[in-house]
């Protein structure tokens, strides 16, 4: 979601609300559900370039009331919430309502990313050889289910990443360029939309945005994985904020060797600030959709999401 926003300093403290709701044709017998709607806590080990967020409450409601709920950590770190309904239902509601508190990540500083590693380096530091120790971030540098090795994409990092240019200066030049290339255009692409029909319409939206940029950083041997949440909207001046207008977001975030992390947004053109909540992190949106399952009947159904950042 493209948004005009400064970057704030302070520590934010925020409200989430999340509603999905899903109406079937024919009623279900059976329906099996994970969500990924909890907000994972962020300390400053992850990098002077992400927001640190610690949760102070959280709450799952599902109606109809579902026969088991749980919640477990997946390889990520994730917090998973699953639950099954074993009972006959023609409709489904998923509300999530978080509570948090958020220290914005550092300002944009070019005389601070001037002095991060070459990005070769970096690369080469999670690149396997015999007797070194496994670095965990490696796993971010392979291709995934939704971001496939592209030459498209190796050519498009190549414009920023030309020989021993800083890390964090090629990272976010190269977002800037895709945030300059691309136009975002609400419904111009669906869950499914490929990378390659991305790169050659030019239109997307935040998903989109996020594949490409981490496509490009793998394409150079940089770890680079991808971020679910929200970001707070403002309304107009003098014009009141609507309930259930904000919504679903995702960027990227890249390794900087022993700078840590680094979130860029390539739909805003910046490092998000405390105006942004963190969910998830994945190889790519497959990891963590907001809400998935299996179902027995149910046919047609109509789905309404309504998400609130205060």
């Amino acid at each position: 979601m493209p948004a005009e926003i400064e970057l704030q300093t302070s520590d934010q403290l925020r409200k989430v609300e999340h509603i999905t709701s899903y109406k079937y044709a024919h009623a279900v017998e059976n329906t099996y559900h994970v969500a990924v709607m909890e907000p994972r806590p962020m300390g400053s080990e992850q990098g002077r370039w992400v927001n640190e967020q610690k949760i102070s409450q959280f709450s799952l409601e599902v109606s109809p009331t579902p026969s088991h709920l749980k919640t477990r950590e997946d390889s990520f770190g994730n917090l998973i919430n699953e639950f099954e309904l074993r009972k006959m239902h023609q409709g489904l509601e998923v509300k999530a309502v978080s509570q948090l508190k958020i220290r914005s990540a550092a300002k944009e500083d070019a005389t601070l990313f001037a002095k991060t590693a070459p990005w070769e380096a970096v690369a080469q530091s999670v690149t396997y050889q015999k007797n070194r120790p496994f670095k965990k971030e490696s796993e971010f540098t392979f291709p995934s289910a939704r971001i496939s090795k592209s030459e498209a994409l190796h050519s498009l990092a190549l414009l920023e990443f030309w020989p021993h240019r800083p890390v964090a200066q090629a990272a976010f030049a190269l977002m800037q360029r895709i945030h300059k290339d691309f136009t975002y255009q609400s419904g111009s692409t669906g869950v499914d939309t490929s990378i390659e029909e991305v790169l050659k319409t030019k239109k997307g939206v935040c998903q989109d945005f996020a594949h490409i940029l981490i496509g490009a950083l793998r394409g150079v041997g940089l770890p680079a994985r991808y971020v679910s949440g929200y970001m707070l909207t403002e309304p107009p001046p003098g014009k009141p904020k609507l309930i259930g207008a904000d919504a679903s977001h995702a960027w990227c975030s890249v390794w900087l060797g022993e700078e840590g992390w680094m979130d860029l947004d390539p739909t805003n053109n910046k490092i998000p600030d405390a105006r942004y909540v963190t969910v998830a992190i994945g190889r790519d949106y497959e990891d963590v959709p907001p809400l998935k399952g299996l179902l027995h009947g149910g046919g047609q159904h109509r789905l309404s999401v309504a998400v609130t950042v205060s």
